[in-house]
């Protein structure tokens, strides 16, 4: 999937860069997540768009952006290990990636409790 010139625009502003070495290559990846949005990557050739999972509850968004990346980098970096196309692993990671972010957001709290303030 790929985006207009607008989210490339946004990508540009608010990416997070990852690099990791293979004994092949340097992998150059640029994520932003957006919410409710989805997210969106780039992978040095082309631009991917991941919507968010659907949500029945949202009790709190905190840590949603890096229990996002945290889970595309583990499924992408394990699917390439285990000789995936390129661009499967990105697919699929992303769509594995929104749906725990989308779970974390149904935790109350970051550490799965909340606290009231008064």
């Amino acid at each position: 999937q790929y985006i207009d010139d607008g989210a490339q625009m946004f990508l540009v502003q608010n990416l997070v860069v990852f690099g990791f070495s293979s004994s092949y290559q340097m992998i150059p990846l640029a994520m932003a997540s957006r919410g409710a949005r989805g997210c969106i990557l780039y992978d040095g050739r082309n631009f991917y768009r991941q919507p968010a999972a659907p949500l029945t509850e949202v009790k709190d968004t905190l840590g949603a952006g890096d229990s996002l990346i945290a889970s595309f980098l583990t499924g992408y970096i394990g699917r390439m290990k285990n000789g995936m196309a390129e661009e499967t692993a990105i697919c699929e990671s992303l769509e594995e990636a929104a749906a725990f972010a989308a779970c974390i957001c149904g935790m109350e709290g970051a550490f799965g409790y909340g606290k009231k303030y008064e």
